[in-house]
């Protein structure tokens, strides 16, 4: 019996180090999937020419898609074009385009007559490296996203 216990260990830490030094445990560096598209940078630059987030949540340990800013839009507001995330001393990265929410409430923000609620999701693998980084605070500001009119 404890010579198979210690195989289970054995294997198991075996494994475990393979998937280290493989990178699928600890986060790995942002792709090019979370770069922005040169389009959605090259929109006015200028800070009145930004719209940002009514709230940002970030909770990538409860799984994909836990990492995102509700925006409060104008009705006749049309989107075209990504979300972009600026980190100090990191890349810019982009968001997904900023999905309607049905309904005028989510995750306690409110729309007013005339708004609509729209959610643009950041990618759970880059969210969990800028953590691994210490960027957490970062990310969580919502004046690091922006929707570029």
């Amino acid at each position: 019996m404890k010579r198979i216990i210690f195989s289970l260990a054995a294997l198991t830490f075996i494994a475990a180090a393979i998937a280290l030094l493989n990178g699928s445990i600890l986060p790995r560096k942002p792709d090019e999937v979370s770069r922005c598209p040169r389009e959605a940078l090259t929109r006015s630059d200028t800070k009145s020419d930004r719209i940002h987030p009514e709230k940002v949540v970030v909770r990538p340990w409860k799984g994909r898609h836990q990492v995102y800013a509700i925006f409060v839009l104008p009705d006749d507001y049309e989107i075209d074009n990504a979300v972009v995330v600026n980190i100090e001393g990191e890349m810019t990265y982009c968001a997904s385009k900023p999905a309607k929410v049905k309904g005028d409430e989510f995750q306690g923000v409110y729309a007013k007559p005339g708004e609509d609620i729209f959610v643009a999701r950041f990618r759970t693998r880059t969210a969990s490296w800028l953590i691994a980084q210490g960027k957490v605070e970062a990310l969580k500001q919502p004046h690091n996203w922006s929707l570029r009119r």
